[in-house]
Formats: C-alpha cells, sequence, structure tokens
C-alpha cells in the first residue's frame, strides 16, 4: 500500500523485531545513505556493521529487514 500510494522505497520487518537493535539497524542505515550509499548499499552496510557486533550478530537482529522499490 505504501508503494501504491507513491512511496519509492519501503524499508520493512517479516517478523516482530527487538527495539533497540532495530534503532541501531536504522541508525547504521542512514549514516550510510547520508555519506552517499545507494538505499540497497545503506541497508547491506548497516547488515554487515550488525553482523560485526557479537551482540547483534544473531540474524534474528536484522534479517527480516527487506526493501522494496527503487
Amino acid at each position: 500500500s505504501f508503494i501504491y500510494a507513491g512511496a519509492k522505497n519501503v524499508l520493512f520487518s517479516l517478523w516482530k523485531v527487538n527495539d533497540l537493535h532495530t534503532s541501531n539497524l536504522m541508525i547504521h542505515f542512514y549514516e550510510a545513505y547520508s555519506k552517499g550509499a545507494t538505499y540497497t548499499e545503506a541497508l547491506q552496510k548497516a547488515k554487515l556493521k550488525m553482523l560485526d557486533n557479537p551482540l547483534t550478530a544473531n540474524p534474528r537482529y536484522w534479517a527480516s529487514f527487506v526493501l522494496i522499490g527503487e
């Protein structure tokens, strides 16, 4: 419905996620995007940062996020 309403990109989770870890993922995502990465690259970089951290390396903290759109 967001795409139909005109959103060019939608980042969403496939399952219920932890708020704290999602907040960290979004911070990494927007940091990468603000430095010139595309949305896809920014999501990849954010997931890799989560993977590098032993506290968030478990895929349940980052693998549910999917980007659709342009």
